[in-house]
């Protein structure tokens, strides 16, 4: 038995995008909102909290059920970047960015390429994780398809016993900044490739 998802738009503005995803197992809303300042996220996913938590630049809500496995993880993560993906489109933003990420021992690379024809994550976690690793890949699996961009992420946790998640949100939220508001500093965002 196959699973039949189906995504629609609710709102398509350059300042708000709202979408709804949806199948027979899960009912899923992101928002995305840039006219408003950054909040806590607060899903029925923990994970999903966390690895959005360190957001700038705009707010993200999700709405979803109470569930928290891998099949619901993966397609918040694509309704997350079918969302941004229509919110880059609407706000041209920057198509190629890596951003570079160091804290308490650990380091982090994120690189996204924005291209119609793709949707590829290529993940690289080194050390041993404090969290579930599953989570980590599906995640940014299904944004990466959601989005239409190659999504590639190295992070090395090394022996940090910092909060690995908090650090993978940084890092990520960071390299969203660079992509939707063409910030650079010098220990940021290397320079656009296009």
């Amino acid at each position: 038995m196959s699973l039949e998802i189906k995504s629609e738009f609710v709102t398509k503005t350059r300042d708000k995008v709202e979408l709804k995803r949806f199948s027979d197992q899960f009912n899923i809303k992101v928002t995305v909102d840039f006219s408003v300042e950054p909040e806590e996220v607060k899903s029925s996913s923990k994970f999903v909290n966390s690895i959005l938590s360190k957001l700038d630049g705009f707010n993200v809500k999700i709405e979803t059920d109470d569930l928290e496995n891998p099949i619901v993880i993966e397609n918040i993560g694509c309704a997350f970047g079918e969302a941004l993906g229509k919110a880059h489109e609407l706000r041209k933003a920057e198509k190629t960015i890596t951003y570079i990420h160091n804290d308490d021992n650990m380091m982090g690379m994120f690189a996204i390429s924005k291209n119609k024809n793709s949707g590829e994550a290529n993940l690289q976690i080194i050390g041993e994780t404090k969290f579930d690793p599953e989570h980590f890949f599906v995640f940014f699996d299904g944004f990466a398809q959601g989005f239409c961009l190659d999504f590639n992420a190295v992070i090395n946790f090394g022996s940090s016993k910092s909060n690995q998640i908090k650090f993978a949100s940084k890092a990520f939220g960071s390299v969203l900044e660079k992509m939707f508001h063409r910030e650079y500093d010098v220990y940021g965002a290397i320079e656009n490739f296009d």
